[in-house]
């Protein structure tokens, strides 16, 4: 099903579309049928670089941020920050790589700096290397969270879990283990937090969502076509194979 779900990812792509119809265009021999290509393709540039349009998609799927003022002190026990946001493969190893979505990492310590959240729960392979061994310490998340003055007895580093699943999985083990029937609250991508919410649902882990790392904004006019789009309809399309994926599997 990893192949089947990589394969369906792959052929749906926006990119994977416009690739096969210049490829069409190209190769046929009728006129017609080149002409009509061309159509469809100029269809697709238009609507998959347009900034406007992802805009609104983003805003539709995106699960809306909580203020922080909106949560009280220590209203949650364990907030639990689905990794993905650092690049471990990267020299020089004397730090860590953040991408994008480091605001997971950043939003959780503030909620636990201003005492909203009592635990933090790291959930995701991100102290070891894909072989199994521990990574250079200064490049450790965890390295990170300490440093950011987060006690090591409110951290805890889930490091066995590959994809949303595997969080969920591992992350209610630990919960119902060591934290049963608290309050939690997920902290990840907007993007990526419906999907998030549904895996750890399903394993009847019940937590409110606090969002980060936005790709849409409040409102934009801008429709010049960017090519930066299409790379974000992908993150996009990624999202909603997952979750067809993951409904075909039962994880959801």
């Amino acid at each position: 099903m990893f192949f089947v779900s990589k394969t369906l990812y792959l052929l749906l792509l926006p990119f994977t579309w416009i690739c096969l119809l210049m490829l069409w265009a190209v190769i046929t021999k009728s006129a017609k049928q080149r002409q009509r290509a061309v159509r469809i393709l100029v269809l697709f540039f238009v609507i998959f670089t347009n900034p406007y349009l992802i805009n609104r998609a983003f805003l539709a799927w995106e699960v809306p941020p909580v203020l922080f003022e909106d949560i009280t002190e220590n209203q949650y026990e364990v907030g639990i920050v689905l990794t993905g946001f650092s690049q471990p493969y990267k020299s020089p190893t004397d730090r860590v790589h953040f991408l994008k979505g480091a605001d997971r990492l950043l939003h959780a310590i503030r909620l636990y700096k201003e005492k909203k959240i009592k635990k933090i729960l790291v959930s995701g392979a991100s102290d070891f290397d894909m072989t199994g061994r521990m990574i250079n310490p200064e490049r450790s998340l965890r390295n990170v969270f300490l440093n950011c003055g987060v006690a090591e007895s409110d951290l805890i580093m889930e490091n066995n879990s590959k994809n949303t699943h595997e969080n969920a999985i591992n992350s209610a083990k630990i919960l119902q283990e060591q934290f049963p029937n608290q309050k939690y609250i997920i902290i990840t991508s907007a993007f990526h937090m419906r999907r998030a919410q549904a895996c750890f649902q399903y394993e009847n882990v019940i937590a409110d969502s606090f969002s980060t790392d936005f790709y849409s904004v409040d409102q934009t006019s801008v429709i010049i076509p960017s090519p930066k789009v299409l790379m974000w309809w992908h993150i996009l399309f990624k999202e909603w194979i997952g979750m067809i994926a993951y409904k075909i599997l039962g994880y959801i």
